[in-house]
């Protein structure tokens, strides 16, 4: 692909970003389109893994668990030990990550 072509790509992301942002703003939700993928994909789920989650979303562990740190201080979602693998750490919605994610939606 040519450079061209891939500024231009670049470009109508910004401007999505930003424009899907205003919308969030305006709607006063205070939250970015990572951190309501993140509430969403919980919501069909409930729990799941870090590495589920970053699948599901299509990013890189560190994006996912930086959307999640901010989740979590906003007490949106928490992390837990799982049960059945204490090695493992899920992530689940809290009831007021629940009723944001009921929001985001309408």
């Amino acid at each position: 692909m040519s450079d061209k072509i891939l500024f231009m790509l670049s470009r109508i992301q910004h401007v999505l970003s930003s424009h899907v942002k205003q919308k969030l703003k305006n709607k006063g939700i205070a939250l970015s389109p990572g951190q309501i993928g993140i509430l969403l994909a919980l919501e069909n789920r409930r729990e799941t893994t870090m590495g589920e989650l970053s699948m599901t979303l299509k990013m890189d562990n560190a994006a996912a668990s930086r959307l999640v740190d901010k989740l979590e201080k906003q007490g949106l979602v928490e992390r837990f030990i799982n049960p059945d693998d204490r090695r493992q750490i899920k992530i689940r919605l809290t009831e007021s990550g629940l009723g944001q994610a009921g929001i985001t939606r309408q």
